[in-house]
């Protein structure tokens, strides 16, 4: 669950968690939530966690330390997206730019 400004709510497990968002300077919020979605939905497919019969499967059994990556890249996607103005699409670059800047916001 998103929460505008605030962090995630996760089911992950069978156990709900709460991941932090990335501040960002907040331009405008068009598209924010439509760049979250794209964000997980990209970094669930690089993880091999979409895609496939195989890859629902292993989703179904992915633990949190598997879908964490995911999530950081949907939070680096929303954020960069609200920090521009109107509805903003973010590359692979940008979002890598970011993962330079704080290197613990896993690929």
């Amino acid at each position: 669950v998103t929460q505008g400004g605030s962090e995630l709510v996760v089911l992950a497990s069978g156990e709900l968690r709460r991941f932090p968002i990335l501040p960002a300077t907040v331009v405008d919020t068009v598209g924010a939530g439509d760049s979250f979605m794209a964000g997980l939905i990209s970094g669930l497919v690089h993880a091999g966690l979409l895609g496939s019969t195989g890859a629902r499967e292993r989703l179904l059994d992915a633990d949190w330390s598997d879908i964490q990556p995911a999530l950081h890249r949907a939070v680096m996607t929303s954020a960069i997206t609200v920090s521009k103005d109107g509805a903003y699409g973010p590359t692979m670059d940008e979002i890598r730019s970011v993962q330079a800047i704080d290197p613990t916001l896993a690929d």
